[in-house]
């Protein structure tokens, strides 16, 4: 169980790696977007700080935060960043630039605006769809890789059944399956690769005749060892089943021989009387 939690968590893992990789050249484009963004709102709060800074009657309080926030353009810059990622209050900076004039204020709220409900979903846009994508493309090429080994498997059973099939009559017998997988290794290598070896010859036909015709068609082989492939407990599984249905098969025509026989009594029965 830890080991499928693994393989399950690298999985993920190597999705998301994808993901960034593949999405670099947009997530590009919106950084330099979100920096041209940065830019341009930092030099309108920066001009609004200086300008308040050299009117005559200022606030102390106001000053202080412009002093704090606004002393240079990195610290500036760095400010912008920190109220859209949970670094800073963005009422506070909001409310100071309101004192200095209500035109800053309005524009640091269309700065939140844009950067809160724009931006950082577009970025975050960009990582969700192409990993949708990544996902989607991964399931229809695991399809794809299972209907291409399918396909190979199809073949490859029909290949066994002709190399079965000694005297060309279209069938095999028991004997005939026994034989070549003792006679021919190859034939055995086949049969360990598709994970059929794990009862022997006998069983795997008695498995694969559910008519009890003593014979099996190439239809009945190819498609009857298509549904055993896969780990051995499968194959038990479909042993059991086959088992069911054989037992039911014997019952249900033993049970029209009685009711023949009991029909057959009673119109004695009939005719006697």
């Amino acid at each position: 169980r830890s080991l499928v939690r693994v393989l399950r968590f690298s999985r993920n893992l190597r999705i998301m790696v994808q993901s960034v990789m593949n999405a670099f050249w947009p997530l590009l484009w919106a950084l330099v977007f979100l920096l041209i963004v940065l830019y341009v709102f930092v030099v309108m709060s920066l001009e609004g700080a200086v300008w308040y800074s050299t009117e005559g009657a200022v606030e102390e309080w106001t000053m202080a935060s412009i002093q704090k926030h606004f002393n240079s353009f990195p610290v500036a810059l760095l400010t912008h960043f920190a109220v859209v990622s949970g670094g800073a209050n963005w009422w506070d900076l909001w409310y100071m630039l309101q004192k200095i004039d209500a035109p800053y204020g309005f524009v640091f709220a269309i700065y939140i605006l844009i950067m809160v409900l724009i931006i950082l979903n577009v970025i975050t846009g960009i990582f969700v769809n192409d990993a949708v994508e990544m996902s989607q493309a991964k399931k229809e090429h695991a399809i794809q890789a299972s209907k291409e080994r399918r396909d190979a498997l199809f073949v490859n059973l029909r290949e066994i059944f002709h190399k079965c099939d000694s005297d060309g009559s279209g069938s095999i017998s028991k004997g005939e399956l026994r034989t070549f997988m003792k006679e021919k290794p190859d034939l055995v290598n086949c049969f360990t690769d598709l994970d059929l070896d794990g009862f022997g010859a006998a069983a795997l036909f008695d498995i694969l005749d559910i008519n009890e015709s003593g014979t099996l068609e190439i239809e009945e082989f190819v498609m009857g060892c298509m549904r055993l492939t896969g780990p051995v407990k499968m194959m038990e599984l479909a042993q059991a089943v086959n088992n069911n249905k054989k037992i039911l098969h014997v019952s249900l025509r033993r049970i029209k021989d009685i009711h023949s026989q009991m029909a057959y009594l009673v119109r004695q029965l009939q005719t006697s009387a």
